[in-house]
């Protein structure tokens, strides 16, 4: 069962810290779902506090280690969130990559409705580009 997108929000550094506690704890057990989801979490938190280098950061590791997982699925989740954040910083050569590469991975997975939110993002990347025969 797939539970990394059922995220509650994180508001304060008592919630940070649990996260950290689930990184440890995910790293003790070798659970890489735990950590990925931890560090997914983190990065969400960072987002939604205005510190997008840190999120970014958290992002890319929770996708190095959502890679590892047999599902592949939240390795798409997270890629499309940090390509959502690479878009506000206007970073939209690496905006299309990174949600092709979600797609690809929903695609291939089956799951055709996270699949269609990842093209709709990407179509609106494009657009933002210009690139309205792509969109």
């Amino acid at each position: 069962m797939l539970l990394i997108c059922a995220i509650n929000p994180i508001s304060s550094q008592t919630d940070t810290t649990a996260l950290w506690q689930m990184v440890e704890e995910g790293a003790e057990a070798k659970d890489t779902l735990s950590q990925a989801r931890a560090y997914y979490k983190l990065g969400i938190y960072f987002d939604k506090h205005d510190d997008q280098t840190r999120s970014n950061d958290y992002l890319k590791r929770a996708v190095e280690l959502a890679n590892a997982l047999e599902d592949k699925r939240p390795a798409a989740i997270i890629t499309n969130y940090l390509a959502g954040n690479y878009s506000e910083q206007g970073r939209h050569a690496e905006v299309i990559d990174l949600y092709k590469q979600a797609y690809s991975i929903l695609v291939s997975s089956g799951d055709s409705v996270l699949a269609a939110d990842v093209l709709m993002n990407l179509g609106g990347s494009h657009a933002d580009l210009g690139q309205f025969d792509e969109a």
